[in-house]
């Protein structure tokens, strides 16, 4: 992907305020504890930023009145052992612990959906399906999957937004949905569901 010839942009890393704002100051924790240039630190953040308001923020076009998901689309490149995995570990950890605890809570509302389940009687059992549908598992970040297995969750699973985060080219670009027959079409899908916010299932 990298041009050895090419010279590296100054990342901005004024664009995020100065000493004593809340996001200047964490992006430069990230650079000094995590050991990574700032342009790491700064994808890491605005990766962590666009997963948690995404699901709340459209953003206009420039022209005309359409609006898009409040989505990015992030590629860092860094060789192994550059910091990847420690920068994703600092920008992202309130969203993973996050992710543990409502795990947690999606597990025990599953535990006391079923114990209910299982004491309604069976002439009962349709009715009270109905009006008690099956709890669903919250998920806010993925490390790897299946364009087709996002898409499920987002309609059967009611998933408002997920976001599909690795330090690991490998689990994106070698995963099923990249073999070369898939390719094409999941690149395609995803550039559809990221420019417009919809899909087709």
């Amino acid at each position: 992907i990298g041009d050895p010839d090419s010279k590296a942009t100054p990342y901005p890393i004024e664009a995020w305020g100065k000493h004593g704002d809340i996001l200047y100051d964490a992006i430069k924790a990230i650079i000094y504890h995590a050991q990574v240039a700032s342009a790491m630190a700064g994808n890491g953040m605005l990766g962590a930023l666009a997963t948690i308001t995404q699901q709340y923020i459209n953003a206009p076009y420039v022209l005309g009145d359409k609006f898009m998901p409040v989505s990015l689309f992030l590629l860092t490149e860094g060789d192994s052992g550059s910091g990847k995995s420690r920068t994703v570990g600092f920008s992202h950890k309130a969203l993973v612990s996050y992710q543990e605890d409502k795990r947690k809570e999606d597990r025990q509302l599953l535990d006391e959906w079923k114990a209910q389940k299982t004491r309604t009687l069976k002439k009962d059992l349709e009715l009270w399906l109905l009006e008690n549908p099956k709890p669903k598992q919250t998920i806010l970040l993925v490390k790897s999957g299946t364009i087709q297995g996002f898409l499920d969750h987002m309609l059967i699973g009611n998933t408002r937004d997920i976001a599909w985060s690795t330090a690991e080219a490998a689990l994106f670009l070698g995963g099923y949905s990249l073999t070369s027959d898939t390719a094409k079409s999941n690149i395609s899908q995803l550039c559809d569901i990221w420019s417009d916010g919809s899909f087709d299932r």
